[in-house]
């Protein structure tokens, strides 16, 4: 079988995300590694992938993210739903659906180009906790999606800082795929469901995040 080009790799990963199925981790204090912290000083990204990731049929972990504005400023970005277009990649759009109590039926159009799907998730978000945490609506979404889940936190730090502690664990068939692509595929997978935190963190501190000021 030939190889695999970098585009094609990332349209085969696109479409995995499309049909995975996720469960939530618990978010627990967090006691990070000097080096770690030295990396969350210079603004990168720290991840630490689940021990199991990439065996059986798991891919996941935690994603962390220093954001230089206050959490209340990062909580108005991270639930302004129609936003997430303009931050996620994937994402053609996000249409809130219907509102009870802190719970939002939101519907997503994912994909790439011509390989799109209709996603229907729940959002719960509390804002005294800085907490939202994402699942998918089985009932609505592709039969292929079993399940779909996510959890961010907003933690406050010193000097009007935000700490975003992001977790995934998702749940695929990966024998046939990985036999395909290698493993790498499951890297790539790791890489795009963490890095959320990243890219929230450029659009805050970028010129679009004015608004949430």
């Amino acid at each position: 079988m030939p190889m695999m080009n970098g585009q094609h790799k990332v349209l085969v990963v696109s479409l995995l995300l499309l049909l995975v199925a996720s469960t939530s981790t618990a978010v627990a204090a967090v006691d990070f590694t000097a080096h770690e912290l030295e990396q969350l000083a210079k603004g990168k990204l720290v991840k630490r992938i689940m021990p199991e990731s990439g065996k059986d049929s798991t891919v996941g972990g935690t994603s962390f993210m220093m954001v230089n504005a206050l959490p209340e400023t990062v909580w108005k970005a991270t639930t302004d739903i129609e936003a997430w277009p303009h931050i996620y990649p994937y994402t053609y759009s996000a249409e809130p659906l219907t509102r009870h109590a802190n719970a939002t039926s939101v519907r997503l159009r994912l994909g790439v180009k011509l390989l799109q799907a209709n996603i229907y998730m729940t959002v719960v978000t509390d804002q005294a906790s800085f907490e939202m945490s994402t699942r998918l609506n089985k009932q609505l979404s592709s039969p292929l999606a079993k399940d779909m889940r996510s959890t961010m936190k907003l933690l406050p730090q010193p000097g009007g800082k935000t700490l975003i502690v992001y977790s995934c664990v998702t749940d695929v068939s990966l024998g046939p795929i990985v036999a395909m692509l290698g493993r790498t595929v499951i890297q790539d997978m790791e890489n795009v469901l963490l890095r959320l935190p990243k890219l929230l963190k450029q659009y805050v501190e970028g010129p679009s995040g004015n608004k949430y000021r």
